[in-house]
């Protein structure tokens, strides 16, 4: 009889539909990718990535000359500033 009720209880379970976020924006998705080819996403891709690049060595750049500029001697004197 347990096999059967836990059969049963299994069998009148409902799965939880999806949130209505997800819903709306995966039509959303698949439509806006359409327009772009393979090698328009590649492009995309490596400006995005070319920037973000550039943006971290900018900033490490700007870290080293600050803490350069700032240091006076002593170790508790270093400054970073935390513009990146």
């Amino acid at each position: 009889k347990t096999g059967t009720t836990g059969q049963a209880s299994l069998t009148n379970h409902k799965p939880e539909s999806p949130s209505e976020s997800t819903t709306l924006a995966t039509p959303l998705i698949i439509y806006c990718t359409s327009f772009v080819s393979f090698s328009g996403w590649l492009l995309i891709f490596l400006a995005c990535h070319y920037n973000a690049e550039r943006h971290r060595i900018v900033c490490a750049l700007r870290r080293r000359y600050s803490v350069s500029k700032s240091h006076t001697g002593s170790h508790d004197n270093y400054k970073i500033k935390k513009s990146c």
